[in-house]
């Protein structure tokens, strides 16, 4: 592994990643293993074994991972809920771990609680802005103005409006009137 590698991935020679971290029971979860040493890539086996835990350590199952090249994953069909620990361990690589979560579709509406630091990581990841309730005071600076000016401007037919029939009208009289004095007519 050369530093500059080493250096972007920590002591880590591997890792490994849960994909969605969030999932429903009976949805599945790919789990990925991403082996970022040379050394380890080459003595690493064809099939390498994941142990699932749960929350307080217990295996709950077993998987076996299929390498191809850096990189190994495989599907893994949920259906207990909670908090669940992904270990793969090998001599080549050392140990690598990752967690998901599985919860009820109502989950959230059975728990009332704001998760108010994965709002506030959301909002930094996103350029918003935190406030409390002694700085909500500021929240109109930080709205986007979005106001927008539109001419409407409504277009009509000059037949069709009101005051063209009553100078039309008058104009008509007009000149009736003037034969009838002209005895033209």
């Amino acid at each position: 592994m050369l530093a500059r590698e080493s250096l972007a991935t920590g002591d880590a020679r591997a890792e490994l990643i849960v994909t969605p971290a969030r999932a429903l029971p009976g949805e599945s979860v790919v789990v990925s293993l991403r082996i970022s040493d040379e050394a380890a890539v080459t003595t690493a086996p064809k099939s390498v074994p994941v142990d699932i835990l749960d929350a307080q350590g217990k295996s709950v199952g077993r998987l076996d991972l299929v390498r191809d090249g850096a990189e190994a994953s495989a599907v893994l069909a949920v259906d207990d809920e909670g908090t669940f620990v992904v270990v793969a361990e090998d001599p080549s690589f050392g140990r690598a771990d990752g967690t998901f979560e599985v919860v009820r579709r109502d989950e959230e509406l059975r728990r009332g609680d704001t998760d108010h630091a994965f709002l506030a990581d959301v909002s930094k990841r996103t350029g918003g802005v935190v406030l409390t309730a002694e700085s909500l005071a500021e929240l109109a600076t930080h709205l986007p103005l979005r106001a927008r000016e539109i001419d409407e401007s409504v277009e009509r037919p000059i037949w069709d409006s009101s005051v063209f029939y009553a100078v039309l009208l008058v104009l008509l009289g007009f000149e009736w009137s003037c034969r009838r004095i002209l005895r033209l007519a």
